[in-house]
């Protein structure tokens, strides 16, 4: 395989990466680092130090102190009377200034989040070093990054609002961002398509490197906080379109603390919410149970401490119609986190996960579909690590270095071995075994090198510069299969339809690389420019085993190198920090995952048969080809990019309150999709019966032939496609908004968190979720828009995840008697969706739209979840705490998903998919 001119020889099985971007790679990370700044999961603390008549002081002592995390650190004012902290983890800290003469001036509950840089500026007044002057009020907003609508879900709130215990399902709570999905999976922000939503765990980015979506699970209590940044992000970031989610894990402190929690769900605990039938949410006697275990606390005071977790998640299901097994389903997971102080300058950390899942007899609590004998075992093992060491070379250099990643795998095997499945469509069951074997592996390693500057004597100001690298592995394998090489479709227990195929067993390799640059440029006290430019390299290459032969492709998926400028312009409107006007326009690449290059890795052939009942034979009906040369790639594509502009206004309101009005506009460019190069298509005009319209349609002459051009598909370009008009298509997405959140910080046993988001989100792309060559939307690589050019009829207008108005309230309190109230509010426009019309006439199937997309809308939606706890304090630092968590307490019926084809069984418009009905979940956990 060739990476610009370099030949790199080596397999793409399992494990491969790891040597490399350990090896002579890290090397050039050294080489090309050098900046100023905090890693992306840290924050910083600086500010002025004046006398009473405003003059700066230099030389004054400075400590900073963290009672959360048992550490202190200190340093002097330079000689403009600046000071700094930085790589400071997310907690509460106190600053304090002292120096002979004058009285020490103290500000206290500094609350600081991730790549968040606060401005804490102290006077000094004559008097006694030993007098503390305590100043009232701490910094809630940052004057200095170009950041915005920055959410901060502390661990009060991760603890006491309900949620469903997962990383996405807990940024459902942020400003902006909605999901097409009842579980919270898949979640949209701003306009993206779910895989645009980044997350990472202490840096670690834990994104799927096949399909884009969050595939790692953590334990949930040994997450510390979460912060999602939602708009105008610097140069460290990228690969995401729509916010960023920062998970910070617990670690140990000076005092020896631990928690035990144990939670209780139960499917005869959720509510019916409808009493049609069809609507109502099914499922066997099951019982979830979860149980926690953490415990942290110092190995050398000072220096060094430790965090572990223990998590146990099991799910007992009963069997039901005639299977005997009950399927079962265990997941444990282990945390080990140790942090490192050897001296004020140097910090190590290391954080290792490990987790198993074992489920047996999958489907035996689903009697009515899946038959005994038809059902599916699971094995899978997950680590997720991460290394990270920060060195203060000098008060104004840094030096900060991380290595994590994580390694996944997982099999799906049949019960019914290598016997063929059989699918009855007229009774919906499935039967004899199940469909196949699966084993999805996928692997992700991240190096990521910074150096960080700040300098007062370089043009005009002071800049703090940031300079890194960041180098990025991932491997994906994946195996797909019938069982026995066959799968049936039968209708009402009579022979139908044959498949035969072998399947698929690919490897996808894929390499980043990344440099950046930063400047947060000081002009005054009061302008700040925050420029910053990042580039992209990226490689990708595919292997397959078809029928047991072994197809190398190389190196086929070579973009060119995206370059990703940042502007950002801040005007603090105040003298003391509290208002602060900012403008940001930015440039993001797209997430890069497998899907978008693996279909150039061969698959077997996949053979139809139709049962001829007459001659009691199987006759042949289609061959669709999946070998070599199904699909091809334009060796100098670009990987598509979002550009955003933000404007906003943050103003501190009180001691405890802030605002945040942002204004949001990004537009999608340089969209990749497969053009269907073979296929011949013919005008016609279809009358559809159900009602009465006539479109103009275009039937496929050659149906079946189809070869494919995987490229950034520029308008009425010709690709030596048989359909020439095929290409005549522009494809959009766009979205713009204004978003206004409020932010009540914890203060008198309580704290809140408001938002309210008007947007809308247009274009044919779609942002809901499609598989590979199979919707209107491209966000894992191919639409249908340039298959069947069918699917371009009236394709632009509302995308799917469109909701006009979303409204987020949400909090928690501690009242008297050791009550512990946390609840969640939501109102939501509905999504949109559109009338499906099947094109009988043609000899592809095809499904047109019958209006402009996103013409009908479901009905608004309003969600309350609840939590109620009551805590009894047992001793010195000991509390037990009982609670219940209630989702959904209205009950409400609120429809997620709509019939949309005017042939089906349920009328046009009619519900076919809800929100769960009212669930209960009670839990119990011991602090100490």
């Amino acid at each position: 395989m060739t990476h610009g001119g370099t030949t790199c020889s080596r397999s793409l099985a399992p494990k491969a990466g790891v040597a490399r971007i350990i090896g002579s790679e890290v090397l050039i990370a050294f080489i090309c680092a050098a900046a100023w700044g905090q890693s992306i999961e840290r924050g910083s603390i600086t500010g002025t130090i004046t006398d009473p008549n405003g003059d700066r002081m230099p030389g004054v002592n400075v400590t900073l102190t963290s009672g959360e995390l048992g550490a202190t650190s200190e340093t002097m004012t330079d000689a403009n009377g600046r000071y700094r902290f930085v790589a400071l983890l997310p907690s509460t800290y106190t600053v304090a200034a002292s120096i002979e003469g004058f009285s020490t001036a103290q500000q206290e509950d500094i609350v600081l989040t991730v790549n968040q840089t606060l401005s804490v500026d102290l006077t000094m007044q004559l008097g006694s070093v030993e007098d503390i002057i305590i100043v009232e009020g701490s910094p809630l907003i940052d004057v200095r990054s170009s950041t915005l609508q920055t959410t901060e879900l502390n661990n009060e709130i991760l603890m006491e609002v309900p949620t469903q215990r997962s990383i996405r399902g807990v940024v459902q709570l942020a400003p902006g961002v909605h999901s097409q999905n009842a579980d919270g999976r898949q979640p949209s922000a701003f306009g993206s398509p779910g895989m645009g939503v980044q997350f990472s765990v202490d840096g670690v980015i834990i994104n799927s490197p096949e399909a884009g979506e969050s595939e790692v699970p953590l334990g949930f209590f040994s997450v510390e906080d979460v912060t999602v940044l939602g708009a105008g992000a610097s140069a460290e970031y990228g690969g995401y379109t729509g916010v960023i989610v920062n998970v910070t894990t617990k670690q140990g402190s000076n005092d020896l603390n631990g928690l035990v929690d144990l939670q209780l769900a139960d499917n005869d605990w959720q509510s019916q919410n409808t009493n049609d039938p069809d609507l109502q949410r099914s499922g066997s006697d099951r019982t979830d149970t979860e149980v926690h275990f953490d415990i942290g606390g110092p190995v050398q005071r000072d220096k060094a401490w430790f965090f572990t977790s223990f998590k146990y998640y099991q799910q007992d299901s009963k069997a039901s119609g005639d299977h005997v097994n009950a399927p079962t389903n265990e997941r444990p997971r282990f945390l080990g986190k140790i942090n490192w102080t050897p001296t004020q300058e140097k910090i190590f950390s290391g954080m290792l996960e490990y987790s198993t899942r074992d489920q047996a007899y999958q489907g035996a609590d689903e009697g009515d579909f899946i038959a005994p004998g038809a059902t599916v075992s699971l094995e899978g093992t997950q680590y997720l690590f991460n290394f990270n060491y920060t060195d203060m070379l000098s008060q104004n250099t840094l030096l900060d270095l991380k290595f994590g990643g994580y390694r996944q795998r997982q099999s799906e095997t049949p019960d019914g071995g290598d016997t063929p499945a059989r699918y009855d469509i007229y009774e919906d069951r499935l039967t004899e075994n199940w469909w196949g074997p699966f084993n999805a592996n996928r692997e992700r390693y991240q190096l990521i090198a910074s150096v960080s500057h700040f300098t007062d004597d370089f043009i005009r100001g002071e800049h703090d510069f940031k300079f890194g690298v960041e180098l990025q592995n991932t491997l994906v394998n994946t195996l797909n299969q019938y069982a026995g090489g066959k799968f049936y479709e039968d209708y009402a227990g009579e022979n139908y339809i044959l498949f035969e195929s072998t399947g698929y067993d690919t490897y996808a390799d894929t390499d980043k690389m990344v440099g950046y640059v930063q400047d947060s440029w000081g002009i005054n006290d009061r302008v700040r420019l925050n420029l910053g430019l990042r580039a992209n390299y990226w490689r990708g290459a595919v292997e397959s085993d078809v029928n047991g032969v072994r197809f190398d492709q190389g190196s086929v998926f070579t973009p060119g190198v995206g370059i990703a400028p940042r502007i950002g312009l801040n005007i603090n409107l105040g003298d003391n920090n509290e208002s602060v006007l900012k403008a940001h326009w930015g440039r993001y690449y797209h997430q890069v995952i497998s899907l978008f290059y693996s279909r150039l890795a061969p698959e077997s052939d996949v053979t139809g048969y139709i049962w001829n009942a007459d001659d009691q034979v199987w006759e042949h009906d289609f061959t669709e080809g999946r070998g070599p040369g199904q699909w091809t790639i334009d060796d100098s594509l670009n990987v598509p990019h979002m550009d955003a502009l933000d404007v906003g206004w943050e103003k501190v309101l009180s001691r405890t309150v802030s605002l945040d009005i942002t204004a949001t506009y990004r537009t999608n460019d340089n969209f990749l999709d497969g053009v269907n190069l073979t296929g011949a298509f013919e005008p016609t005009r279809y009358t559809d019966p159900d009602s009465g319209r006539t479109f103009n349609v275009l039937n496929q002459t050659n149906e079946g032939e189809n070869r494919y051009y995987f490229t950034n598909v520029n308008h009425c370009q010709d690709y030596g496609q048989a359909y020439r008009e095929i290409t005549c298509f522009r494809k959009v997405r766009k979205y713009a908004g204004i978003t206004a959140s409020l932010a009540r910080r914890w203060r008198n046993n309580w704290q809140m968190q408001a938002s309210w988001t008007y947007g809308e989100a247009r274009g044919n792309d779609n942002n809901g979720w499609y598989e590979f060559l199979e919707g209107r939307g491209s966000q894992l690589g191919s639409s249908t828009f340039f298959s069947d050019p069918n699917h371009q009829i009236n394709a632009y207008g509302n995308l799917t995840i469109d909701p006009t108005h979303l409204i987020k309230v949400l909090g928690n309190a501690r009242l008297p008697g050791g009550v512990v109230l946390g609840g969640y509010l939501s109102y939501f426009s509905g999504n949109t969706y559109n009338q499906l019309i099947r094109v009988e006439d043609v000899d592809q199937t095809s499904d047109i739209y019958g209006y402009p997309a996103g013409s009908f809308r479901l009905d608004d939606g309003i969600n309350l979840d609840l939590r109620v706890e009551k805590d009894f304090n047992i001793g010195d630092n000991r509390r037990l705490g009982v609670g219940i968590d209630v989702f959904n307490v209205g009950n409400a019926d609120t429809v997620i998903e709509a019939e949309q084809s005017l042939n089906s069984d349920r009328p046009f418009g009619a519900p076919r998919r809800l929100v769960r009905g009212r669930v209960w979940r009670i839990g119990a956990r011991f602090h100490f």
